[in-house]
């Protein structure tokens, strides 16, 4: 999975809104949304940031790992129960 559909799914996960992701990261929502399509990448210390919004590890967000952080899943799991 991408870096974007990964972003997509901790956003739907912890069910923010890109204007508020944006607001946290200090960026436009217009960029969040380009994160989300895909369309670019958020630089470093974004990306750092981003980790850190989400509580997910570089590993996670980049694809090299699949571990998904116990916040994250448990919030996963409330949707569905």
């Amino acid at each position: 999975m991408d870096m974007s559909k990964k972003l997509v799914e901790l956003r739907d996960i912890f069910d923010v809104t890109d204007a508020q992701i944006g607001k946290a990261l200090g960026v436009a929502e217009f960029f969040v949304c380009k994160w989300h399509n895909g369309e670019s990448t958020p630089d470093l210390a974004r990306f750092t940031q981003l980790c850190r919004y989400y509580g997910v590890s570089a590993d996670y967000l980049l694809g090299i790992s699949t571990y998904l952080p116990f916040d994250a899943r448990q919030r996963l799991l409330n949707r569905y129960t």
